[in-house]
C-alpha cells in the first residue's frame, strides 16, 4: 500500500481510514493502527485512553455516527495519543483487549524478525540491478515448497517468445521489432 498509495492517492497511507474507530492515529513518534470497531472494543479503547467523555458523546455513540463525525473525533483521540510513543499505547490497548498494531516503514518490514524467521523475503539476481530483495511466496507446503528463483523480467525480455506463442511467424516478429511496434530488452551487465 505504502509508496503506491501515495503515488495514486497523493496522501500518506497512515492517514487512510476505514472508519473513525478503525484507522491509523498519531503517537508522539509516528502512527499506529486501532481497530475499536465493536461496542466492547470501543468502550475498552475509550477507557484505556481516559476518553470516557468521548464514549458518552452522542456524536460518537456508534460506528455509523463515529464515521460521520470522524473529522471531530480523530483530533480528540490524537490529543491523547500524540502525548506518548506508539509502543506505550500498543501495550495499553493490547492489555485492554483493543485490536491495534504497529505501522512499520519499509526498512522495518524488511528487517522484521518474524518475517525473516518465516523466510518471507528472497534475494534474487536481476540482470541490471544485481541482487534485489523481493517478497517470497506466502504458500508453505510440507512436501513441496513454492520457490521464486529469478527477478522480474526486463521490459521486452520475452517479446519474441510471447509473440511466437501468440502465433506470429518469425518474420512477423522481426517486422514488429524493427518497426518499433514491439520492444526487445537491451542487454546490459549488472552494475
Amino acid at each position: 500500500m505504502g509508496g503506491g498509495h501515495v503515488l495514486h492517492h497523493g496522501r500518506d497511507p497512515a492517514r487512510r481510514r476505514i472508519g473513525a474507530s478503525a484507522q491509523a492515529v498519531r503517537a508522539s513518534d509516528g502512527h499506529f493502527v486501532i481497530g475499536a470497531t465493536t461496542p466492547p472494543t470501543w468502550t475498552a479503547f475509550c477507557q484505556a485512553l481516559g476518553l470516557e467523555r468521548v464514549e458518552r458523546d452522542a456524536r460518537f455513540a456508534d460506528a455509523t455516527v463515529r464515521r460521520e463525525h470522524a473529522d471531530q473525533l480523530i483530533p480528540l483521540i490524537e490529543e491523547v495519543t500524540a502525548a506518548r510513543p506508539a509502543a506505550q499505547w500498543l501495550s495499553v490497548l493490547r492489555e485492554a483487549g483493543v485490536p491495534c498494531g504497529e505501522i512499520q516503514d519499509y526498512a522495518a518490514v524488511l528487517n522484521d524478525p518474524h518475517l525473516l524467521a518465516r523466510a518471507f523475503f528472497v534475494d534474487l539476481q536481476h540482470p541490471r540491478l544485481g541482487t534485489v530483495r523481493a517478497l517470497g511466496t506466502p504458500l508453505r507446503f510440507g512436501s513441496s515448497r513454492a520457490r521464486i528463483t529469478r527477478g522480474g523480467p526486463l521490459l521486452g525480455e520475452h517479446t519474441r517468445d510471447v509473440l511466437a506463442e501468440a502465433g506470429y511467424a518469425r518474420a512477423e516478429v522481426e517486422g514488429l521489432i524493427s518497426s518499433g511496434a514491439a520492444q526487445e530488452a537491451a542487454t546490459v551487465a549488472p552494475s
